[in-house]
């Protein structure tokens, strides 16, 4: 590969340094009252839990790979890792239903949108591998910027949560998605950097849909009204 993954993921960061305070911002938010809490990492959970499903359903049952096994495992895991902490919050099982998360509607958007972007540019006789591993590279460069924030406002809060381990399987995930895509001979930074693009509208899209929720105008002056120009 021409340039190393580490070097996208600090390219990656810097062309999302203006959101960072942003999101932060709303992160600080979610991880404020017990209730915001529970209902923030039961809708990571459902991402998580979607993620999983999406990787499924570009397989073939007979043709799954064992790396691709082993994604899918740990995006599960992942999903049962915030799961099990917003139940330990609120003391009892918790399922997926609209009233246990956030913006239930945008987070399913989010990834579906990204899905169709990609289909419309690879084509629909593309190869669903090919799909699978960028859309799950372009996903895990996004997990990797923000649970690094997360870990900062859940740090902030005395939320006695840790997210190194999940961290270390999304960027192990980024190595596996880039070095798989350049077996295949399909690994573009073009291509990357496009999806990075698309990637970008649907998160502005899903913080502000987030935000308004919280019903919290004292975040304006960070730049939103800029950035939602983007959208």
């Amino acid at each position: 590969m021409t340039v190393a993954v580490n070097e996208l993921v600090s390219e990656f960061k810097r062309s999302n340094d203006d959101l960072a305070d942003w999101s932060m911002s709303v992160f600080m938010n979610l991880c404020t009252t017990e209730r915001d809490t529970v209902l923030f990492l039961n809708t990571l959970s459902y991402m998580e839990h979607i993620g999983s499903y999406k990787i499924m359903a570009t397989q073939r049952a007979g043709a799954i790979d064992y790396p691709t096994l082993k994604h899918l495992n740990e995006e599960t895991g992942h999903a049962v890792f915030f799961k099990r902490h917003a139940e330990r919050l609120r003391d009892h099982d918790i399922d997926y239903s609209a009233d246990t998360l956030l913006a239930p509607a945008s987070a399913r958007a989010y990834f579906n949108r990204l899905e169709a972007g990609m289909v419309r540019l690879f084509g629909r006789s593309a190869n669903y591998r090919t799909i699978y591993l960028y859309m799950s590279l372009v996903v895990e460069f996004r997990a990797v910027w923000a649970y690094n924030l997360l870990q900062t406002a859940l740090d902030h809060n005395a939320l006695n949560i840790s997210l190194e381990r999940l961290l270390a399987e999304e960027q192990g995930h980024l190595y596996s998605m880039a070095r798989r895509l350049d077996g295949d001979g399909h690994y573009k930074l073009r291509t990357i950097r496009q999806l990075w693009g698309q990637e970008r509208v649907l998160y502005i899209r899903l913080l502000k849909t987030i935000e308004n929720l919280l019903g919290d105008t004292s975040l304006a002056m960070t730049g939103r009204s800029q950035l939602a120009q983007q959208v």
